[in-house]
């Protein structure tokens, strides 16, 4: 997987992250719209504008806080691949549900290498 995607062992930056990122059949299935902003090979953000879990959630009136509960898991499994890829880069949380509104995106984060 990493000679298709162009990943060399020892880059370990945020740019192979997130081409991991793209490829994970996982996430491609319950974010249903996504954007991966590169800003540097070194520092990025993922916005998850929509996702197939929150929304099941949401319209089956599961409590804001059992969400966010489940967002904060994913946010701690999301930190594991991150420790695989480079134990140095940095997952910053910039917001996790509950949502306050439906045009509220549904999750933010930041990653940092050598920052």
């Amino acid at each position: 997987v990493t000679e298709a995607l162009n990943i060399r062992t020892g880059d370990g930056n945020v740019e192979g992250l997130f081409k991991l990122c793209q490829f994970d059949a996982g996430s491609g299935g319950i974010f249903l719209a996504v954007d991966h902003i590169l800003k540097d090979k070194n520092h990025g953000e993922i916005i998850v504008k929509r996702c197939r879990g929150i929304e099941y959630h949401e319209s089956h009136g599961v409590p804001p806080e059992e969400i966010k509960f489940i967002c904060e898991w994913d946010t701690d499994m999301m930190q594991i691949m991150v420790q695989v890829i480079n134990p140095e880069i940095r997952l910053i949380t910039q917001k996790l549900p509950p949502r306050k509104s439906p045009d509220e995106i549904y999750c933010h984060w930041e990653f940092a290498l050598g920052r």
